[in-house]
């Protein structure tokens, strides 16, 4: 394990990450408590920053300095140890819509994996000079990242703000015994994952409820073209 990445607080966007984190086969934890690093060199700590420890630990740590407690044993502190990396991963204001997915949590995520070499499973275009991390922003409002194997499409579902996306686009149709959302800008399709799903099916107008998740959450559903 070369890389472990440690997750804040359950919610819509941090399960869309673990999932993509998984996807991309990556060591996954939540922090809960301090979390043991094991032997990770690279610890990214995902709109979190619990306490982290490493090591065999011990029953009564004598005289090193602020050691991590977990349950009755006792560990030397991760960012102690100047042979791993701990990146901190928070999201920043954008200074324009177009930054919208690199200003966030999600598009930071999507970064660093570029740049630790990942392989992303998405759509390629052949994009010169996009460098390894870094986003374009095409014409028709979908986000590019540079890695290792060239430029990929990010999914629409990873992105906060669709570019010219308002209500108006959108329009919710039943399909297969659920609620999908068509988009009349990029003409993909919208299904609700398990829990946007109940969501929806709960709610007194079904149709609107899915249309508001897609537009204010659409990492809650996968987009399909």
């Amino acid at each position: 394990m070369s890389r472990i990445w440690v997750l804040g607080a359950p919610d819509p966007e941090m399960e869309a990450i673990e999932q993509l984190l998984r996807e991309c086969g990556e060591h996954v934890v939540y922090a809960t408590g301090p979390v043991h690093v094991g032997d990770a060199a690279d610890i990214y700590l995902v709109g979190c920053s619990p306490p982290l420890a490493c090591g065999a630990g011990w029953d009564d740590p004598g005289a090193y300095y602020e050691p991590v407690k977990i349950g009755a044993r006792y560990y030397p502190r991760a960012d102690a140890d100047y042979t791993r990396r701990i990146v901190g991963i928070c999201p920043y204001l954008p200074g324009t819509p177009e930054e919208s997915l690199p200003a966030s949590i999600v598009g930071r995520v999507i970064a660093e994996l570029a740049r630790a070499g990942a392989a992303l499973p998405w759509d390629s275009e052949y994009v010169p000079g996009l460098a390894v991390g870094r986003y374009f922003l095409t014409d028709s409002g979908r986000y590019l990242i540079g890695t290792t194997d060239g430029a990929l499409y990010v999914p629409p579902q990873y992105v906060h703000a669709e570019v010219d996306l308002t209500p108006e686009d959108l329009t919710a149709v039943e399909t297969d015994g659920t609620w999908a959302v068509d988009d009349a800008v990029d003409g993909g399709r919208w299904f609700p994952g398990t829990a946007a799903e109940d969501e929806i099916d709960a709610s007194d107008d079904p149709a609107a409820t899915a249309v508001r998740i897609c537009r204010e959450t659409p990492m809650r559903g996968t987009w399909r073209y």
